[in-house]
């Protein structure tokens, strides 16, 4: 099959969730022997047209600055959605995987699915619905329209988490998706060594107040009081850099929190998740939470919010992490039981282990993506 993906941020030019779901399943599948393109921003230096890994990708716009003060800005999206126009027309596909985010993309990929009478398929990785209003204030009608008309471009969708196929359900649609998860690979992370800078805590992601780091930092706070040798870790940049950073000198934590940055090398992430023991992601808002799947396969307990608009919580099992209230105070509890007194069985822990981490294999969600595909395709020619 000729297969192509629509998303405007190219991995590993950029570090994302989405970019990386891309990267692992189309490179696994031009592997398998398909022709697989990506039709993103113009990240390099050279040709428009380059190949990575057996992956073509299109830089169809010079890449561009995608966020302002935490915020995804809309010109660039709708830039990218119209220069999108032209490449997709000259080369014909079979079936084109277009991402539901950044919205404008899905007109387009509609478009050429009318004009080349070629099946379409908006993999959804969050659905806001309210929470527009939330972003960009009055703005946030226009977010919302446009969010349930994509739900009616395609039959064919599909979701990360069960969440987001119950938020568009709540919406209206009428179409049951697909759940294909998101997931990472066993057989790298086994092989990453443990960092040498040891942690109690790990929290991993971008500085923004959804994510909402200052808890992690205030939690540590809390937990300083009866453990005054709790350490923490926290990897990641963002619009909260400065502002985490003074309130790390203000509760006098310089000797308890390590504040990383962004770290490039994905490899080093995963040997700071390696020799700590717990890592947060207290989210009110994440999409499916590779994050927390890498975690729970380097061992470490995972601890995230149970907020409405969290998928991450759908990692959690009994053995393996829990979910708790938004609040300093909540995760510290969370990180205090775990630190010294949780207990499990380890012979049931090893089976679920090996059962979440088969469901989780990228090669395992390869294949789940693959038999999609091709049964759409074989479908839409019947």
């Amino acid at each position: 099959m000729k297969i192509g993906f629509i998303y405007d941020a190219v991995y590993p030019d950029t570090i994302g969730g989405v970019e990386k779901r891309i990267y692992e399943i189309g490179t696994r599948l031009a592997r398998r022997g398909h022709d697989v393109h990506l039709f993103g921003m113009k990240y390099w230096d050279g040709p428009d047209i380059i190949v990575r890994d057996g992956l073509v990708i299109h830089g169809v716009m010079p890449a561009c600055q995608l966020y302002i003060n935490g915020r995804r800005r809309i010109l660039p999206a709708i830039i990218y959605a119209i220069s999108l126009f032209v490449p997709l027309i000259q080369n014909r596909m079979d079936v084109i995987e277009c991402q539901n985010f950044p919205y404008f993309s899905c007109f387009t990929a509609t478009c050429i699915s009318f004009i080349r009478r070629i099946p379409i398929i908006i993999v959804w990785h969050e659905f806001w619905g309210d929470y527009w209003y939330n972003y960009i204030g009055k703005l946030g009608f226009f977010g919302i329209l446009i969010e349930r008309i994509c739900i009616y471009l395609t039959p064919h969708q599909v979701v990360d988490a069960r969440l987001i196929s119950d938020a568009m359900r709540r919406a209206g649609s009428s179409i049951s998706p697909k759940i294909i998860p998101c997931g990472t690979d066993s057989a790298s992370i086994k092989n990453i060594l443990a960092s040498p800078m040891q942690s109690d805590v790990i929290f991993v992601g971008r500085l923004i107040p959804e994510k909402h780091p200052e808890v992690v930092i205030r939690a540590i706070a809390l937990i300083k009081k009866k453990m005054p040798a709790i350490s923490a870790i926290i990897i990641g940049d963002g619009p909260q850099k400065e502002d985490i950073s003074r309130l790390i000198q203000e509760l006098h934590l310089e000797k308890n929190i390590t504040l990383l940055g962004f770290v490039p090398d994905h490899q080093d992430i995963i040997a700071y998740m390696k020799s700590s023991r717990v890592c947060v992601l207290p989210s009110e808002r994440e999409g499916f939470g590779i994050v927390g799947i890498e975690a729970i396969m380097c061992g470490l307990f995972f601890i995230t919010s149970h907020h409405a608009r969290n998928a991450a919580k759908e990692l959690v099992h009994p053995w393996n992490g829990i979910t708790c209230d938004i609040s300093s105070s909540s995760i510290a509890d969370a990180i205090y039981t775990r630190l010294h007194s949780f207990k499990y069985d380890i012979q049931d822990t090893e089976k679920e282990r090996s059962n979440f981490i088969y469901r989780h294999e990228w090669d395992t969600i390869t294949d789940q993506i693959e038999g999609n595909y091709t049964a759409i395709v074989t479908s839409h020619h019947q």
